[in-house]
């Protein structure tokens, strides 16, 4: 299969949530998530093939990172989450093309299927690779991790569960780090300044590889999920 084989079956005009094997289209501007929400995950759906416990990538690119994860770790299910039809043509490719059963793609922006399509405590990790920084001001509103998205990964993931985070912006690790602060139920694995340059055998991916090339500082966080913390228990 190559990438532009994938094809959306209706026009932007009638675009709606579908689901084919192995990937699931969650358009841009679409206002009646509600008549689909959670049902990906129900057992009468059939997207996930097997019962495995999830992770999810955010940011996957072309899926270098969790096309290898897949292949390594068959006990998972692992979910590519790419806001970017290309990118995710390309994943989508990789996982026909290897036949990784286990590989599931989204095409569509992280913070809507999350808040639409995954329910509460299903989730065994989350891993986010190299957001988009969009370091002006102006901008801001179009950033992945901020207070809302950390809320959202901390009610799909499980108790003890962790969201793993990698960036070559130091600003961006700094945002990061505050969303992740601020919320009592997400606790930092690594101790101030909660975060490593280093991670041997953390996987390789098109970002990582290009920034390292360029003799950028790749900054890595991991939180803990509390969720006791958070309910006052």
């Amino acid at each position: 299969m190559k990438p532009q084989d994938l094809k959306i079956p209706f026009t932007w005009e009638r675009r709606k949530p579908f689901l084919i094997d192995g990937l699931f289209y969650v358009p841009k501007y679409y206002d009646k998530h509600h008549l689909f929400e959670k049902e990906l995950f129900a057992k009468q759906t059939n997207f996930f093939l097997e019962e495995k416990p999830f992770v999810i990538e955010y940011c996957s690119g072309n899926g270098q990172w969790i096309a290898d994860k897949a292949k390594e770790h068959p006990e998972y299910n692992w979910i590519a989450v790419e806001i970017r039809y290309d990118r995710a043509s390309k994943i989508y490719a990789k996982r026909q093309n290897l036949n990784l059963s286990n590989l599931y793609v989204v095409l569509g922006e992280g913070l809507t299927f999350t808040r639409h399509y995954v329910p509460d405590d299903v989730i065994a990790e989350i891993y986010v690779n190299f957001p988009d920084p969009w370091p002006k001001k102006r901008h801001a509103k179009h950033r992945l991790v901020k207070e809302t998205f950390v809320d959202e990964m901390k009610r799909i993931i499980k108790k003890d569960g962790k969201a793993t985070l990698a960036t070559d912006d130091i600003e961006t690790s700094s945002r990061i780090i505050a969303s992740f602060t601020k919320n009592q139920c997400w606790k930092s694995v690594f101790k101030d300044p909660h975060f490593v340059n280093t991670w041997e055998g953390y996987g390789n991916s098109f970002f990582e590889n290009l920034f390292t090339e360029k003799g950028k500082k790749i900054f890595y966080m991991q939180f803990m999920n509390k969720k006791d913390r958070g309910r006052g228990i």
